[in-house]
């Protein structure tokens, strides 16, 4: 399906131009914090505006479709205003509903899929080091007619790097970023069965 070709860590990012009728929007990039926010009829409440989510006429389910496998799911449909309106109050934003697949008669069948991405920042900052933030800053006072803030004394001290722990010259970005993270991902699914029993099992890896 096109959710399965959307290289996201996250379902609700893969929902986004995939699916008429859904506005998606990530405020954070933050691991584990990363759901965006899905809107379908627009904001008519100060409070929640997030539509009723149904994963196999279960709604509410915990973790939602944010951790959700797109191999898993066999089919996505929106409802909204008055097709909405069977599941009650709770549809007032509108309901997504999902169904995932299940297993059909016949030989088993087994599906592999793996992938491998990378996340990389879109921009990383060019910072200056401290000898020449320093510097600005007593630009600044000087512009000011103020007295400047640190001595040459201490500049070249933070140029020089004599004293790291004292005088520390650190680039933050630098050191915390990785400028680029490796994604690894692997669906493995086995189904098939009878007319009595069917089955379909399913494992994913995300790292």
């Amino acid at each position: 399906t096109a959710l399965e070709k959307v290289p996201a860590t996250n379902l609700s990012h893969s929902l986004a131009g995939q699916v008429p009728g859904i506005v998606t929007v990530m405020s954070s990039g933050e691991p584990g914090s990363d759901n965006a926010s899905i809107n379908i009829r627009g904001h008519h409440t100060l409070g929640n505006n997030s539509p009723l989510v149904v994963i196999d006429g279960v709604p509410n389910r915990a973790g939602g479709l944010y951790r959700i496998s797109p191999s898993d799911i066999e089919n996505i449909s929106v409802l909204k205003d008055a097709s909405a309106a069977i599941y009650g109050s709770q549809a007032a934003n509108g309901v997504i509903l999902i169904t995932t697949k299940r297993g059909r008669a016949g030989a088993p069948e087994l599906s592999i899929n793996l992938s491998q991405g990378f996340h990389q920042p879109t921009r990383v900052p060019e910072m200056a080091d401290a000898a020449t933030y320093l510097t600005m800053l007593n630009e600044t006072d000087y512009y000011n007619n103020r007295q400047p803030t640190y001595s040459e004394e201490v500049i070249e001290k933070h140029r020089s790097g004599v004293d790291p722990w004292r005088y520390p010259d650190v680039d933050y970005f630098k050191e915390v970023l990785k400028p680029v993270s490796l994604l690894s991902s692997a669906d493995i699914s086995l189904s098939g069965g009878s007319e009595a029993i069917r089955y379909f099992l399913s494992f994913n890896a995300l790292y």
